[in-house]
């Protein structure tokens, strides 16, 4: 409203002026660890209605689902560590930067182990023998299994060394290692490490033969036992 040097007042004009608040920052939600070739993992802050979303993501993690959504899902190619962040625009163009979360990639390879060997029927084979041993970003641990079809497998009580001595086969089994690596106490990527086959035929001999492996993918290596 205004007035004059003669006294006269103006009609009074009035602008309404609207606040808009800002949305309250939070720490973005998901997994701080997780495993190299992980796919879709979701990351993710509140919706709100209105808003847009901008992601940054740390070299080697693809975004499947668009980053203008309040929440990702993502694929992780690269064994990188870096922060995930989003910056949220409301409708009235308020920015609000969400605290970032700092996700670790965990690596792990599996090794290889060895050797061929032809031993009699009866005999006891020499021990699965690891050339190299699992390697990964947290600590590594093993486990060997046992199966009579190649597909339902269980863990074998006390075989968790990089070795294992099966003994005198008495039946068709198959045998596989498994590398897991860990940070703290969560077991994360796991990879199965020479899977061996023992089958009987009806001859004489024990005929066993291992490869390497160092695919996170279970496959099929022949130890034959010839009867």
């Amino acid at each position: 409203m205004e007035t004059n040097s003669d006294t006269c007042i103006g009609t009074a004009k009035l602008f309404p002026v609207t606040v808009s608040p800002y949305s309250i920052a939070e720490p973005v939600s998901g997994p701080e660890v997780v495993c190299l070739g992980d796919a879709g993992v979701t990351y993710s802050v509140s919706e709100n209605a209105g808003s847009t979303y901008s992601w940054t993501v740390p070299p080697g993690v693809n975004i499947t689902i668009p980053d203008s959504l309040h929440e990702i899902n993502v694929t992780f190619t690269l064994s990188v560590t870096g922060n995930f962040s989003v910056i949220e625009t409301n409708s009235s163009g308020c920015i609000t930067v969400h605290d970032p979360l700092e996700v670790t990639v965990n690596d792990v390879n599996g090794g290889t182990i060895s050797a061929d060997q032809t031993v009699c029927t009866g005999d006891d084979p020499a021990a699965f023998t690891s050339v190299a041993d699992g390697a990964g970003d947290g600590a590594i641990t093993y486990q060997w299994q046992d199966s009579p079809d190649n597909v339902t497998f269980t863990d074998i009580g006390g075989a968790t060394l990089a070795t294992y001595d099966p003994g005198v086969p008495a039946a068709t089994t198959y045998y596989k290692r498994i590398t897991t690596s860990r940070f703290t106490a969560s077991p994360l990527h796991i990879v199965l490490t020479c899977p061996a086959k023992i089958t009987g035929t009806g001859l004489n001999a024990i005929v066993m033969t291992l490869l390497s492996a160092v695919h996170s993918f279970p496959f099929s290596v022949p130890v034959v036992i010839l009867l």
